[in-house]
């Protein structure tokens, strides 16, 4: 168990894995928890599923914006290679059938997965606390 200091207790990071328009412009992001937050237009349009927000707790306001692109940290959240923590090396859209993959670089070595797998949880740094095995 790692233990989460007070600092990292006051937000929570959430992959969006919907967008909805719903009645009076508003849009809302469906959260990989469950949880559902509204934005105006412009704001939604800054968003795009597999990004992640970091979310105040407890008032649930929207701090922070990371997006699934290249150059940014990735967690691999499923899978034979979940818990792999990289920089975000490529996106490779496939068309057909098939599901778009990510290229993560851990360390200098490529590892390939699935676009849908990846967790965005930071630029230059994680914003969460990993631990160290």
């Amino acid at each position: 168990m790692t233990k989460i200091d007070e600092a990292h207790a006051k937000f929570k990071l959430c992959k969006i894995t919907n967008k909805t328009t719903i009645k009076g412009g508003k849009f809302q992001l469906n959260l990989h928890d469950g949880r559902n937050t509204l934005v105006s237009e412009a704001d939604a349009k800054k968003y795009a599923v597999g990004d992640t927000i970091k979310i105040s707790l407890p008032g649930q306001k929207v701090e922070g914006h990371f997006a699934l692109k290249t150059g940014n940290l990735g967690m691999i959240e499923t899978g034979k290679s979940a818990g792999i923590v990289g920089k975000v090396k490529d996106i490779i859209l496939v068309k057909g059938r098939e599901s778009n993959k990510a290229v993560l670089d851990v360390d200098g070595t490529d590892v390939r997965t699935i676009k849908d797998y990846i967790f965005i949880i930071g630029e230059n740094k994680p914003e969460i606390v990993l631990e160290k095995k």
